[in-house]
């Protein structure tokens, strides 16, 4: 036992109320201790292998894009438009140099590129496959206990409780935010979007009809754009008869028929991926050894905690 105030010599101290503890006294404890120790150790590592047995393992797919090709140039029409703005003396200023591929990474999570999946029912059914009801062919509200405890927890913070909502486009944009990852490195023009899931086809088949519809919105987008303004240039063209503006307004023109003819080719438009997704092997969460691991030492933290308070307690008495 050690007595209250006295000082010890054997290197490091630790405080405990009014005691001071050495380095010796804190092994001599956890060794009289070892058995409540090694208990607690055992409880944590049974109860990850029992929720490695439960876990619901996820697998990752993977898709790599670069700009594409004929949108290397900028946004649409930006070379001519910008020699005939110049023309003008007007400065089509930051816009004309944001390129679609820049649009693209922006316009990952956005909510267009959520309406357009949302319009598929072979993805919304699998991401929210809880609330599908096969029998009667529509989204159901099913509050599960989890889901019950969560709500009356809620309501006694005076956190605010939302009524359900049946799955839209708004809750999948929110499911593409939470589970879409991008990323991208500043020493190379590969961009790589990932996204996990426990059906690994299924995640290759999220990442592939996520990429289509975001570049062809992108294409459709432009394609637009690009008509509207061979329509004014045409007119204008009808219409100047001073030779230098003529030659800028051709110029112009010829650039966003070439840029139309480009955009309407079928092949990628903002971003050109390098072939179609690949998910992981193996499951890449949870992963057991880690898990194991990380709950050993979780265990003999706690079993540590454990064994001092039972000495501080003793100790007390």
């Amino acid at each position: 036992m050690i007595d209250a105030g006295r000082e010890t010599t054997s290197g490091p101290t630790l405080d405990v109320g009014e005691e001071v503890i050495g380095i010796r006294e804190l092994l001599a404890v956890l060794w009289a201790q070892r058995w409540v120790v090694l208990f607690v150790v055992i409880g944590f590592m049974a109860a990850a292998v029992a929720y490695l047995n439960v876990a619901n393992y996820r697998y990752t797919a993977e898709l790599k894009i670069t700009p594409a090709q004929s949108s290397g140039g900028g946004s649409a029409g930006g070379a001519g438009l910008a020699s005939l703005a110049s023309l003008a003396g007007v400065s089509l200023g930051k816009e004309s140099s944001v390129t679609p591929f820049q649009l693209y990474i922006e316009g990952v999570k956005s909510r267009a590129v959520a309406e357009a999946m949302a319009r598929q029912p072979e993805i919304m059914k699998v991401v929210f496959q809880g609330e599908w009801a096969e029998s009667e062919r529509r989204f159901v509200n099913r509050p599960g206990a989890a889901s019950q405890i969560s709500r009356a927890v809620k309501n006694a913070l005076g956190i605010p409780v939302y009524p359900w909502q049946a799955p839209d486009a708004a809750r999948l944009q929110q499911y593409i935010q939470n589970n879409v990852n991008i990323i991208e490195s500043p020493k190379s023009p590969v961009v790589t979007l990932t996204f996990s899931h426990p059906d690994p086809q299924f995640a290759e088949l999220f990442l592939a009809s996520l990429n289509r519809n975001l570049d062809e919105q992108l294409r459709r987008k432009a394609l637009i754009r690009t008509g509207r303004y061979i329509s004014y240039l045409s007119e204008q063209l009808r219409r100047v008869t001073i030779a230098e503006h003529r030659l800028a307004l051709t110029n112009s023109l010829s650039e966003q028929e070439k840029f139309r003819m480009m955009a309407s080719s079928g092949l990628a438009y903002a971003a050109d991926p390098f072939g179609e997704p690949t998910s992981s092997i193996i499951p890449t969460s949870p992963k057991p050894a880690t898990t194991l691991v990380l709950s050993a030492f979780l265990g003999l933290a706690v079993g540590t905690l454990v064994a001092f308070g039972r000495w501080y307690l003793a100790k007390q008495r």
